[in-house]
């Protein structure tokens, strides 16, 4: 059985961060689109997806964070990610979906602003 947990909490007003660690892959995908859509209820401004602990991402993955987006935007919030390891991240270029995405911070850079934003 693969390893995927989601830790959740609130760097300022209308922001939710979402952690990522584990496996996103096709056994995780739906779990992240609950969780999400569960953060969405409440207003926000921002959700963050943090894909720092991610170990492997596969096209299940990608497309429930494709989702996440969809459901994002339809809730008037703006998704942004934080970049994961590099062979996480390498799928978004061979998907050539990376423009697709706000990427922010990580380990070279900063979340600050990313509270209060808007699109």
């Amino acid at each position: 059985m693969d390893f995927f947990e989601i830790s959740w909490d609130s760097p300022g007003d209308g922001c939710r961060r979402g952690r990522l660690r584990g496996e996103l892959d096709v056994a995780a995908a739906p779990t992240l689109e609950r969780d999400v859509l569960q953060q969405l209820a409440d207003p926000v401004e921002v959700v963050v997806i943090d894909l720092e602990g991610l170990e492997f991402l596969d096209s299940s993955g990608l497309r429930a964070l494709l989702m996440v987006q969809e459901h994002a935007q339809r809730a008037g919030a703006r998704l942004v990610l934080v970049p994961g390891p590099p062979r996480v991240q390498s799928l978004f270029h061979v998907a050539e979906v990376v423009s697709w995405f706000e990427f922010c911070g990580g380990t070279n850079g900063h979340e600050d602003g990313l509270a209060g934003s808007t699109t």
